[in-house]
């Protein structure tokens, strides 16, 4: 079930990738890109069920 999952992260991943390069060379200005990839990337984590990091080491503690 891994490699599945894995497979889904490598195919998620060039999606994003090909739709940001694509933007890119449409003409999209690149602070609009970068709203999108913050976007994308809480959503990414959101799927993961990653929670968001914060600078202190107390936090690790659970």
């Amino acid at each position: 079930m891994n490699q599945a999952k894995g497979v889904i992260d490598l195919i998620a991943f060039i999606a994003v990738l090909g739709t940001g390069i694509t933007l890119l060379l449409t003409g999209t200005q690149p602070e609009s890109l970068a709203v999108l990839v913050i976007s994308l990337t809480g959503l990414y984590q959101a799927y993961l069920r990653i929670a968001p990091q914060s600078g202190s080491k107390s936090d690790e503690s659970d």
